[in-house]
């Protein structure tokens, strides 16, 4: 039973790891519309479009996938009414770093169409495109 014990420690050690980063990963992907529409407003971006210079992959995530999304249209409509600043700064960053503008367009997207992003501390980056049309 020893021996059996001593191999299952390396299981035990990655499960435990795993467990242990379960949250902070589902903490660090949950978006819904509301929370995406209230960072727009407090500008909540700011800091990932600055670092966006030295992403080196991005993921697209649709607007339209996200929970609350239909009801958030008029919303998210009326935050990027009020906040142009914001998004022509987001655009401009996302201009910058040519893997981010070639990511964006692999995904069937323009870089205008971006109107959120969240770079996680590993350099992962999510942006959000307005697939929702107006």
């Amino acid at each position: 039973m020893t021996g059996q014990t001593a191999k299952m420690r390396p299981v035990w050690a990655l499960m435990a790891l795993i467990l242990t980063l379960l949250p902070s990963l589902a903490l660090a992907q949950y978006m819904d519309m509301m929370t995406l529409v209230g960072g727009i407003a407090s500008r909540e971006f700011y800091r990932d479009a600055d670092r966006v210079s030295s992403v080196n992959a991005i993921r697209v995530e649709r607007i339209s996938s996200l929970p609350g999304a239909q009801f958030g249209r008029r919303r998210l409509d009326r935050m990027l009414d009020a906040y142009p600043e914001a998004q022509r700064y987001l655009h401009e960053q996302l201009r910058f770093n040519p893997i981010a503008a070639r990511d964006i367009r692999a995904q069937g997207f323009e870089i205008v169409d971006i109107v959120y992003l969240v770079v996680a501390g590993d350099g992962g980056t999510t942006v959000y495109a307005d697939d929702l049309g107006t």
